[in-house]
C-alpha cells in the first residue's frame, strides 16, 4: 500500500524535531511544530533559516526555496489543534 503523507506532526522543537520537521517540509509536506511555548518556537525557527540559508550558501538549496520551506511550517504551541489532517 502506497501512503502518501501530506501533513505531519512534530511534537518537541530541539535538536532533533527542529530537524525532521525541516527535512519533512523540503519534502513538501506540511508540518506542525509543536512546542511548549512561543520563545521555543521562535528560537526552532530561527534555527531552521539559518539551516536553510547555509544549505544555499553550500549550493545544496535554491535561494528561492527558503520562503517555499518556511511556508511549509506551522509553529504551534497547541497540539490539539494542529493534529488534525496528519497522519498518526
Amino acid at each position: 500500500m502506497d501512503v502518501r503523507i501530506n501533513k505531519a506532526v512534530v511534537v518537541g522543537s530541539g535538536v532533533m524535531g527542529h530537524g525532521v520537521c525541516q527535512l519533512m517540509a523540503q519534502k513538501g509536506i506540511r508540518v506542525s511544530l509543536v512546542d511548549i511555548n512561543d520563545e521555543l518556537l521562535h528560537k526552532a525557527k530561527g534555527w531552521i533559516t539559518d539551516n536553510l540559508e547555509y544549505m544555499v550558501t553550500l549550493g545544496e538549496l535554491e535561494a528561492n526555496r527558503v520562503n517555499e520551506v518556511l511556508d511549509k511550517i506551522e509553529f504551534s504551541p497547541d497540539l490539539a489543534a494542529s493534529l488534525p489532517g496528519a497522519k498518526y
